[in-house]
């Protein structure tokens, strides 16, 4: 069987593409190591992020309010739905030492009728917000409850993040 000119053409550009992206997953040619392809699929989460997967205290759920919650492998929470009524979710506990933190929990997002919270004891405020900066004076230990108000319609990722100091921090790794 002949090839044509055209059907030549495409071979070619598939395999440019394709040299192209393995390129890319591996960060160019100085660095084509199997963990650098890795970071590109597998996403590595943030060391410096005192939320792990281990603090998650809910599970994935259904139950009946129009709101699913679905708690990925990587500690995210993959929430989706209408709320039929106001409801509120307790996600996680994190332990914390006296110190500055700073949280954030829907990175990327900007949703109507969501957020993310923190209760908090021990600390110089009695509650902050995501994105917010807070003062814990005592060892405690705080809980992110995500609050969702009736008819809201959501599909969005909550991706806690509380870090030392003043200065957000991100979910995964840069």
């Amino acid at each position: 069987m002949r090839m044509t000119l055209g059907k030549t053409l495409i071979v070619v550009l598939v395999c440019i593409l394709a040299c192209g992206f393995i390129m890319w997953a591996f960060g160019g040619l100085n660095d084509m190591s199997v963990d650098n392809a890795k970071d590109v699929f597998e996403r590595k989460v943030n060391e410096d992020n005192l939320y792990t997967s281990e603090c998650v205290t809910i599970t994935d759920r259904n139950d009946g309010n129009g709101i699913k919650l679905t708690v990925n492998d990587n500690g995210t929470i993959a929430v989706k739905g209408t709320a039929d009524a106001t409801v509120n979710y307790d996600l996680a506990t994190v332990s914390l030492k006296a110190g500055e933190y700073t949280f954030t929990a829907l990175e990327g997002a900007s949703l109507k009728g969501a957020y993310v919270s923190l209760s908090l004891e021990g600390v110089d405020k009695p509650a902050d917000f995501t994105g917010n900066t807070f003062t814990v004076v005592e060892d405690t230990e705080v809980v992110i409850t995500l609050h969702i108000a009736e008819g809201t319609e959501i599909n969005a990722t909550v991706y806690p993040v509380i870090v030392k100091g003043d200065e957000a921090g991100t979910y995964f790794a840069k």
